[in-house]
């Protein structure tokens, strides 16, 4: 648009600030506004984060998770419950078993859980560390937690067993055939094909076992080389220190002379060990004055 002005006329020039500096600040106002009547934090609603932290974040969306689980047992309440009640006593109508089921006790027919959707956590290890916390400490059941998660426990512990076996199955063939085909090479197991996740706090060291036989041999003669020998390698400690008494009492008594030769039976005194002499292969006690006078014991 071209002005053209009078002769002295003077023309001042329009220049509107739009959007003004308020502008911003009154729409984050609005948008507040609707975001908290859905449920939403504003860092949703503009699907931005430049205006917080990580926390921040983490505990918006996390107050944003209580409404939204509260919108869906709304939802059941309102709408997915109704309805399944509504078809299962069609379903009773047309049905005699159910009919029957209906009349036994302590049976609910209608009764039913709903396992609603969930959202993955901001921090997937430090959900998966607090589940194991409280599964370890029987603080839940794996049927509830997983039914928190949106999960079945019975679907899964089958997919878990039979996985495990199918994985365990074609090892344990692979094995076998590895060890017809290469029957030089240590033998295999399917431990050494599959690799399972080991129970935490427990580890698992492999060795070649080759090593393994080295280290029980080095071992077998460590024990031999250190078996005691001589003449008390056989007693125990008990019956070393009653022997050790027995020899430190008859060398008192000798030394003192008060050691009698003959016991009441006119034999002469019991052997101990260390002093008495041995006659031939036969053990036979000899005391001081049988040695001087040459003579022997009779046998015991």
């Amino acid at each position: 648009m071209e002005i053209i002005g009078q002769p002295g006329e003077e023309l001042q020039g329009f220049s509107p600030n739009v959007p003004n500096s308020e502008y911003f600040q009154q729409v984050k106002l609005i948008l507040q506004v609707i975001g908290v009547n859905f449920g939403l934090p504003l860092c949703l609603v503009l699907m931005d984060g430049s205006e917080t932290n990580f926390s921040g974040w983490r505990g918006a969306v996390d107050e944003a998770r209580k409404g939204f689980v509260a919108d869906q047992l709304n939802l059941v309440r309102r709408l997915h419950a109704p309805a399944y009640k509504w078809w299962l006593a069609n379903e009773v109508k047309q049905d005699a078993s159910l009919r029957e089921a209906m009349s036994r006790p302590k049976i609910d027919i209608y009764k039913h859980n709903w396992n609603l959707p969930t959202w993955s956590y901001i921090e997937p290890v430090a959900d998966a560390e607090g589940d194991a916390v409280q599964l370890r400490n029987s603080l839940t059941s794996p049927r509830r937690l997983h039914s928190a998660r949106g999960n079945d426990w019975e679907e899964v512990s089958e997919e878990i067993v039979e996985d495990n076996l199918y994985a365990i199955t074609n090892g344990a063939k692979a094995a076998a055939k590895f060890n017809i085909e290469n029957p030089a090479s240590p033998p295999l197991t399917w431990r050494d094909l599959v690799s399972l996740p080991m129970p935490e706090g427990q580890t698992l060291a492999l060795q070649d076992p080759a090593m393994i036989a080295v280290q029980e041999n080095a071992a077998s003669a460590d024990a031999t080389a250190a078996a005691p020998s001589g003449e008390f390698a056989g007693l125990s400690t008990q019956q070393y220190t009653r022997n050790r008494k027995a020899i430190q009492r008859t060398l008192d008594e000798l030394i003192a002379g008060t050691a009698n030769r003959r016991n009441d039976h006119g034999s002469c005194r019991p052997c101990v060990p260390g002093i008495d002499r041995h006659v031939g292969q036969e053990h036979r006690p000899a005391c001081s004055g049988c040695i001087r006078r040459k003579s022997r014991h009779p046998a015991q």
